[in-house]
Formats: structure tokens, sequence, C-alpha cells
């Protein structure tokens, strides 16, 4: 009960961008994680922060960069999201954030240019479920049904919806993103292609952030050492994988050292 309640408190919020930052700035009083500690040191450490986020979902959902992006004028970048009503939801939650500072991409991203289908429910069907529903979709349709144990036996509510994608070369080609600082990551289990297949020849971002929630063991330990051969430190949490490059963030590593993979 308190988790429904907390959720239906979270969505009703989220209609009030500022409130919503206000609240989360707060909370940080509190609740400071460790993705927060790594982005609070570093934004300490720079004078301009560029960030490519791949899955920025509605600029608010668990989203790690978005309460820096809002505070520090610092900080610009390019947020892409795919999925239409995501997509139009993050354009009108970063509505008062000056638009010189961050410019939106509706794409899909992975390792080669394609289509996928991406499964949510059905728009005549979401009125049946809690608000938050309209914010889930994904590749995986069991991953819906883990959100909502009733569509198993009604999967005529779920509808898959093709979606674009393009490579992540092609999206640094195509908008002349030229250098970033932090590159994050959360596309329901396409990290691991979207990193194997990324130029760190040419590119290198000091901070990866990508969920590893729905990669195999196999996928993540294939990840993990690609990342090592390129020049970066990896530490694992419950959702989420952090790596870094060797001169990033020192503090932060001794004070997680226990985590490094």
């Amino acid at each position: 009960m308190k988790s429904v309640i907390k959720k239906k408190l979270a969505h009703s919020i989220k209609r009030y961008p500022i409130l919503f930052d206000i609240i989360k700035l707060i909370s940080r009083l509190f609740d400071k994680n460790e993705i927060f500690h790594l982005l609070q040191e570093y934004n300490r450490s720079k004078n301009e922060i560029s960030v490519l986020q791949i899955g920025a979902n509605d600029g608010m959902t668990n989203d790690p960069v978005r309460e820096f992006i809002v505070r520090y004028k610092k900080w610009h970048g390019h947020l892409v999201e795919p999925i239409p009503t995501h997509f139009a939801e993050l354009k009108k939650n970063y509505r008062y954030i000056s638009s010189n500072r961050v410019k939106f991409l509706k794409y899909g991203v992975s390792d080669k240019k394609d289509s996928i289908p991406i499964y949510q429910i059905k728009e005549e069907f979401i009125h049946q479920f809690p608000q938050y529903a309209q914010q889930i979709a994904s590749l995986n349709k069991s991953h819906l049904i883990a959100h909502f144990p009733s569509l198993k036996h009604d999967d005529e509510k779920i509808e898959p919806l093709e979606i674009p994608v393009i490579t992540i070369q092609e999206l640094i080609d195509q908008y002349h993103i030229e250098h970033f600082d932090i590159l994050c990551l959360d596309t329901e289990g396409l990290e691991y292609r979207i990193i194997m297949s990324f130029p760190f020849e040419t590119t290198r971002p000091s901070i990866l952030i990508y969920e590893t929630l729905h990669l195999t063991p196999r996928e993540k330990n294939s990840l993990y050492d690609h990342l090592k051969n390129k020049g970066y430190e990896n530490y694992q949490f419950h959702f989420d994988s952090i790596s870094l490059l060797d001169n990033t963030c020192s503090k932060w590593k001794l004070k997680y050292q226990a985590y490094k993979n």
C-alpha cells in the first residue's frame, strides 16, 4: 500500500517540473546514492559539463542527470528518447530550462541501423492501470508483465511500437556531437550493443553510467573486459554500473572501492 501511494504521489508531483526539482533538491539532504556522489564530485571539478543521455524517458523518472542540468548552467547536452509519448513529456518537463543548453533527439540507438519493437500498453486500455503505466515500455514483453501481472492473461492489451534505430556513430556524426563528458544509458538491454560499438578511438567520455539489470552475466563480464581495455575502471551496483577513466573522481573511487569489478 505504501508503495502504491508513493508512486501516485510521485506521478502527481511530476505534473509540476519546478516543484519536482525543488523537492528533489530538498530530498538530497537525506538521500544521496552512489551516482549522485559521483556527479557531485565531478561537478566540482569542471567548469563545463556535457552529457549524452540515451533513453532519457520523460526526463524525470529515475533520471540521474536531471537535477544537475536544471541546477547548474554549466551543464548541457543531448537527450535521446525514441518513444513518442515519453519524448513529448521529456520536452515538456525541460521547458523552463534555457533551450540552448539541452537538445532533444527522437531516436532509438543500437549497434546497427534497424527498427525494433517496443512493447507498451495500448492507449485504449491504459485507463485500467495505475497512472505511471504510461511511462512503462520495454523491448521485452515479459518486463511489462512483471510490472503488471494481470497482463499475463490479457496480452491483447499490449502492442508493439516499431521504433527506428540508428547507430551511436551515426548519432554523433549527424548532430556533430564532437565531445561529451558523460554518457548515460538506460535502454532496456541495448546497453551492451551500444557500448561494444561505441567509437572510443575518437570519443572518450570520462564517465559512463549504464543500466546492467537486464544484461546476462556473460554480457556484463564481456562489457567490463572491453571497457578495461579502453582505459576504464568498472564499478558494479545493484541496477547500474559505472565506468570511469583513470583520472576521474579519485575520492569517489576510494569511497566505492568495494564495488570495483
